[in-house]
């Protein structure tokens, strides 16, 4: 989800009960604590591959969000001079938990329980980017500018934020339920994971992850049809190799629908590595790792060969397919 939703909602939180009598401090604290998670943004200094495998880590943990909810807590506290950490507190934690689980209701995923668990909870129910949800939030905000109609307003918006992501839970169900039709006739089906269209909320894309290919549906309305078939994977002793390369191991790790490919030509092996799920249209991967093989030299052991990897972003990652 986007920064300015999250601090959006972390200011409508704020708004809310008792906290309404510290004013402004209060809205500060609720926006600062819902959007300083996505400070490891900054991990796109070190590139986009350590920002997608490390993106929603530690600063999206509960460990890490509530300690990060208690120094904003303490400074706003300092600074106001109020003696009112409690309630201060109880607003930081509040907006970070809304940042944590509107991120793990999306397909990128978080890991809330890091450094115990590296588990990546995905709920699959919101896009990176909800121009409805964001909708809701911007039109909640703008009526509570009004004093007299502050907390009402954020009352009102938060329980529509809540409507509407019920109702996205409900018509998922729906789509998951037609996915599973639909892949009866599919042969060797491991899985089945239903996941919002970005951009178009109510619109999904069911994934049917079976021997050798991925099958994408698009359920949209009451119409289902296949729109894509996909092989997921070339399994050969180059992509082994890349597989265990301590700067693509990660991203094997955080993919959950890895498609690669391995193409050849004199110049020795080229690899692909994207994850189906973050496409942001067909054949369009938002992050891609490219590993190139150059080939030992005649007569020279096969762990001579090199091996170049970057991982691109994008509009790169476009043109590198």
């Amino acid at each position: 989800m986007d920064a300015i939703t999250h601090g959006l909602v972390g200011g409508l939180i704020a708004r809310l009960g008792p906290t309404e009598k510290l004013g402004g401090s209060a809205t500060a604290v609720g926006v600062a604590a819902a959007v300083l998670p996505d400070i490891d943004y900054a991990l796109f200094v070190a590139g986009p591959g350590a920002y997608y495998c490390h993106h929603r880590e530690t600063t999206h943990s509960l460990l890490g969000g509530i300690a990060m909810a208690t120094i904003v807590a303490v400074l706003a506290n300092a600074a106001t001079g109020r003696k009112a950490f409690a309630a201060f507190w109880g607003v930081a934690v509040a907006g970070f938990l809304s940042h944590l689980v509107l991120d793990v209701l999306t397909p990128f995923g978080t890991l809330a329980f890091f450094p115990f668990s590296d588990r990546r909870l995905a709920g699959d129910v919101l896009g990176l980017l909800d121009p409805w949800l964001s909708l809701i939030v911007f039109a909640a905000t703008a009526i509570g500018f009004s004093p007299r109609h502050r907390a009402r307003a954020a009352l009102f918006g938060l329980a529509l934020v809540v409507g509407y992501v019920g109702g996205l839970v409900g018509v998922r169900q729906l789509a998951v339920a037609r996915t599973r039709e639909e892949a009866k006739g599919i042969q060797g089906v491991r899985r089945i994971e239903v996941l919002p269209v970005p951009m178009l909320p109510f619109a999904w894309h069911g994934i049917v992850d079976a021997k050798g290919s991925y099958y994408v549906f698009e359920v949209r309305g009451g119409d289902t049809r296949l729109v894509r078939i996909v092989s997921k994977a070339v399994e050969t002793r180059w992509v082994e190799k890349v597989r265990q390369d301590p700067v693509a191991a990660p991203f094997f790790k955080a993919a959950r629908f890895p498609v690669i490919q391995d193409a050849v030509d004199e110049g020795g092996h080229h690899i692909t590595v994207h994850d189906l799920g973050l496409e942001l249209a067909a054949g369009r991967p938002l992050f891609l790792l490219k590993a190139d093989i150059t080939p030992a030299p005649v007569g020279s052991p096969a762990n001579e060969e090199q091996v170049g990897i970057q991982v691109i972003l994008r509009e790169a990652a476009e043109q590198a397919k």
